[in-house]
């Protein structure tokens, strides 16, 4: 036996022929050669990396996002197509290269050493962790299969949008007169608003006679209106009436 291991320098079919002779007659030659073919199908190691301008974003806030394709070789790459999948929460804005619905960037050809990058902005539209996930393929069979696929996780933290209406039962008074005041707090979201404080300062000219709440205390001292959380959605309502002390 005689055993050769070899590395295949070229692509295709490749024929290996054997042929055995010797100093004494052969009379049967038929059986003195035999060959085996091969093919040699291309290789190519495409890699790709994700990077995040900002990991720690606020909501609604426009992040960054930097994707970068390679080939490695040996051999081109044909049909290379990255796919992206942007989780819920995030919002395409705009991309340097077409992405089809399916988040897939169709990159083409790439020759050995080459590279090709993709920008994609996106806003922030929930609060949370996310995780975004790339993932490179193509027609070649790839012989490191493990840089295929990268990842970046951004998190983003508690946001809650308070917005706060006051009205007053009369615009024209009287020393002496009640005048009723009525304050609503709402929580627009995303996320509950936990420890909220609502300055209700009392002008001189003013003496507070009552007040409602219909969550949280009011400090008539401090005067201040204290609530511990209101959820996405939620509203409340304080209620005063002071009496006109003073002209002015």
């Amino acid at each position: 036996y005689l055993n050769i291991t070899c590395i295949a320098n070229k692509l295709g079919d490749i024929v290996n022929g054997a042929f055995a002779n010797s100093s004494e007659v052969d009379r049967n030659k038929s059986n003195n050669n035999d060959s085996e073919m091969i093919t040699v199908y291309p290789l190519a190691d495409l890699a790709v990396i994700k990077i995040v301008n900002n990991s720690n974003p606020n909501y609604l806030d426009l992040i960054k996002w930097f994707v970068i394709v390679s080939n490695n070789g040996p051999n081109s790459a044909t049909g290379v197509v990255v796919r992206d999948i942007m989780p819920q929460g995030l919002e395409l804005v705009h991309s340097s290269e077409y992405i089809d619905k399916y988040g897939n960037w169709y990159v083409g050809d790439l020759d050995v050493n080459d590279a090709r990058e993709l920008d994609i902005i996106c806003r922030v539209t929930s609060t949370g962790v996310f995780r975004n996930v790339v993932v490179v393929s193509g027609e070649e069979t790839d012989p490191f299969p493990d840089n295929n696929e990268d990842d970046e996780i951004i998190n983003v933290a508690p946001a809650s949008d308070l917005s706060i209406t006051k009205t007053v039962s009369k615009y024209y008074y009287r020393v002496g007169d009640a005048i009723d005041y009525s304050i609503k707090i709402a929580n627009n979201g995303p996320d509950e608003a936990r420890n909220v404080r609502v300055n209700e300062i009392l002008d001189p000219l003013l003496t507070l006679k009552s007040f409602r709440a219909t969550k949280g205390n009011y400090d008539e001292q401090k005067q201040m209106w204290e609530i511990d959380a209101l959820e996405n959605g939620e509203s409340a309502e304080l209620h005063i009436r002071a009496m006109a002390a003073g002209a002015g």
